[in-house]
C-alpha cells in the first residue's frame, strides 16, 4: 500500500486521507493545501502501482484484483510503524467505506471523520449506482465515440458524472465497438469481493463505544445523485456518533465542487478552527 505524507510534523494532529474507488491521491488537490500548517496529512493510494503500470484507468483485471479489503488493517499498521495512536480521516465516495471499516476494526485509533456521501449500506441501493448501471448498459458503444460523447452530453447533466463515465470508454485499436476501460459495470461485485458492501450492522454495533470516546462522523449528504440510500439515511439518523449534513446543489462529487466545505468540516471536527 502506498501512503504520501505532508503537512506538519509529528506530534501534530494526524489527518489520513482516503480517496475514491477510482482515484488517488489527485482527489485531494486543493483540499489539502489550506490543512498543511494544521495537520500531519497521510494520503492513502490504493491504485498507485496499478497506475505507474496501467495509467490512469485500471483495466477489468486490475479491478477484479483490489484488496481494499485489507485496507484498514494496512492504514493500522502504518499509522503504528509512525508512532501515530490516533488520527482524524476523509473518506471520498467508496473511500469513506474504508473509513467505516477501519472504525470498527480499530475504533481507538480514529479521533473523527468527514465523509462524503456514501453509508455504510449497499452502494447498490443508492440513486448514484442506479444510474450508473443504467449508464453502462444503456450507453451506445457500437457508434464511433462522437456519437457516443455526444448521447452522454445529452443523457448526463451533471459534469462530473459525465466526465468520470466518459473517461471509461475505449476503442481498442481505434475499433468498433467500444468497450469499459475497467470493472465499473461489475462495482457491486467488487465491492461485495472487498467486503465493504454490507458494513451498517457492524457500524451500528460500534456506535456506543464511538459516541463514548467522542469520535464524531460528519457525513456530507448530496442533494441529486447520492450515494446514501433513502433507508441508509433514516439508519443513520439514528446513530449517536453521526452527523448528517445535506448539501443543497450538489451531486455526488463533493469533493470537486464542495472542497472548502470539506476542509471548514474538518477544522470544525478537530476543533481547529
Amino acid at each position: 500500500m502506498y501512503f504520501r505524507t505532508m503537512g506538519k510534523s509529528l506530534p501534530a494532529p494526524t489527518v489520513v486521507c482516503i480517496p475514491g474507488l477510482l482515484g488517488g491521491a489527485e482527489d485531494f488537490n486543493s483540499i489539502v493545501d489550506p490543512l498543511l500548517e494544521k495537520f500531519h496529512i497521510i494520503i492513502q493510494d490504493p491504485n498507485y502501482q496499478r497506475r505507474e503500470q496501467e495509467g490512469l484507468n485500471l483495466s477489468v483485471d486490475s479491478m477484479q484484483d483490489l484488496e481494499f479489503k485489507s485496507s484498514a488493517d494496512d492504514i493500522a499498521e502504518f499509522l503504528k510503524k509512525n508512532n501515530i495512536r490516533s488520527a482524524y480521516f476523509i473518506g471520498i465516495s467508496i473511500g469513506g467505506k474504508i473509513v467505516y471499516d477501519f472504525s470498527c476494526k480499530f475504533p481507538q485509533m480514529i479521533q473523527g471523520a468527514l465523509i462524503t456521501d456514501i453509508s455504510p449500506d449497499p452502494f447498490s441501493d443508492t440513486e448514484l449506482f442506479q444510474f450508473i448501471h443504467e449508464a453502462v448498459d444503456k450507453t451506445p458503444l457500437h457508434l464511433p465515440w462522437a456519437d457516443v460523447k455526444k448521447y452522454l452530453q445529452e443523457t448526463i447533466k451533471d459534469r462530473s458524472l459525465r466526465t468520470l463515465i466518459q473517461s471509461q470508454v475505449s476503442y481498442p485499436d481505434q475499433k468498433l465497438p467500444g468497450r469499459w476501460k475497467n470493472g465499473m459495470a461489475n462495482l457491486e461485485i467488487t465491492l461485495q469481493r472487498q467486503s465493504l458492501n454490507y458494513q451498517f450492522e457492524a457500524f451500528e454495533k460500534m456506535d456506543s463505544v464511538l459516541e463514548r470516546q467522542k469520535t464524531r462522523f460528519k457525513i456530507l449528504k448530496s442533494k441529486e445523485f447520492s450515494g446514501i440510500s433513502a433507508e441508509a439515511l433514516v439508519r443513520l439518523k439514528r446513530l449517536k456518533c453521526v452527523e448528517i449534513l445535506p448539501i443543497d446543489v450538489s451531486t455526488h462529487f463533493l469533493h470537486i465542487t464542495h472542497k472548502g466545505l470539506i476542509v471548514e468540516q474538518l477544522l470544525e471536527l478537530a476543533q481547529l478552527n
